[in-house]
């Protein structure tokens, strides 16, 4: 299991990577809606908030092996936020 701060600096990687994304396909996509972009974005920006806001939770009256289910579960989720470049690429 990764680090509580490595995890962190991943889900704020990607994060940043999909708004830059958003942002780049507004600049070489003129034609599609800027509302739907940002919306994207906002949602991307709320999946990180939230991953993040999971992972500070205290966890010291969990067991060891659901604490590593629990981590597991926010790793896949941050895996899923994948999700969001179909999206974008469905504005065409």
């Amino acid at each position: 299991m990764a680090s509580k701060r490595i995890l962190k600096k991943e889900i704020n990687f990607l994060g940043s990577e999909l708004i830059n994304e958003c942002f780049a396909y507004q600049q070489f996509h003129t034609d599609a809606p800027a509302e739907k972009i940002e919306e994207i974005a906002n949602k991307i920006l709320q999946k990180r908030n939230e991953l993040v806001a999971r992972l500070n939770l205290p966890t010291s009256e969990m067991t060891r092996a659901d604490i590593k289910a629990y981590f597991k579960k926010i790793n896949e989720e941050f895996i899923d936020s994948i999700k969001y470049l179909d999206e974008l690429a469905a504005l065409k």
